[in-house]
């Protein structure tokens, strides 16, 4: 029992120790946190006190730039005004020669214009000329290739004419010399009857006597 207590008061000092170690440790977290957090805030402060400076430097260098703008545009701003009045007065100087060599020009295209007017005209006439004597050409060349063409028309109507007129021709001259040879052939038949019959009938006439002698004969012998 006395171990067992021993072993109790031991083990209960030990977790004390654990206990008290474990707080220490968080404390000292607790504290390096805390540290962490006022060093943050530190520089926190010392950034904001860091960029108030700086936009009050950027202020006066602003205020600064700008005044000097100020005066640069003020400068500019005369350096243009007498840019201006020299560029108008040569402006205006150069609108008046402008306006002379828009009249001079104005002139020399007027007359241009009238000189290339009479020469459209001519070109004009000229190619109407042409035109007039290129359709009288073509009219002519028209009429004679009518005339060649009826020429030409009659030759071959005149040639079919023929040509028609011999195809009849040779049909009739072949019709009247088929109905020639058949005429012949018929003549010739009749002939070769004719000659056929003359033959045959010396041979009839010596066969009947040839009969009525035999037959005379038998009588005479009866």
């Amino acid at each position: 029992q006395e171990e067992e207590k021993a072993a109790i008061v031991l083990q209960a000092w030990h977790r004390g120790n654990m206990a008290r170690a474990t707080v220490a440790i968080i404390k000292v977290e607790m504290e390096e946190l805390q540290l962490q957090r006022d060093v943050q805030e530190m520089k926190k402060a010392k950034n904001e006190a860091a960029t108030k400076l700086q936009a009050r430097q950027r202020g006066r260098s602003a205020r600064s730039r700008v005044s000097e703008m100020r005066a640069e545009s003020a400068r500019l701003a005369e350096e243009k005004q007498q840019v201006e009045c020299e560029a108008a007065t040569k402006l205006q100087a150069r609108q008046r020669g402008m306006a002379a060599r828009a009249s001079v020009a104005a002139l020399k295209d007027e007359k241009r214009a009238k000189n290339e007017a009479r020469a459209a005209a001519a070109i004009k006439l000229q190619a109407r000329q042409r035109g007039n004597a290129a359709r009288a050409r073509a009219e002519d060349l028209w009429m004679q290739k009518l005339v060649e063409e009826e020429a030409l028309r009659k030759r071959k109507s005149l040639e079919a004419k023929n040509k028609a007129a011999t195809i009849v021709q040779a049909r009739y001259r072949g019709a009247a010399a088929r109905s020639e040879v058949a005429e012949m052939r018929v003549e010739s038949a009749r002939l070769a009857e004719e000659k056929q019959a003359m033959q045959e009938a010396p041979v009839r006439s010596s066969k009947r006597l040839s009969v009525g002698s035999d037959a005379w004969l038998g009588a005479v012998a009866a």
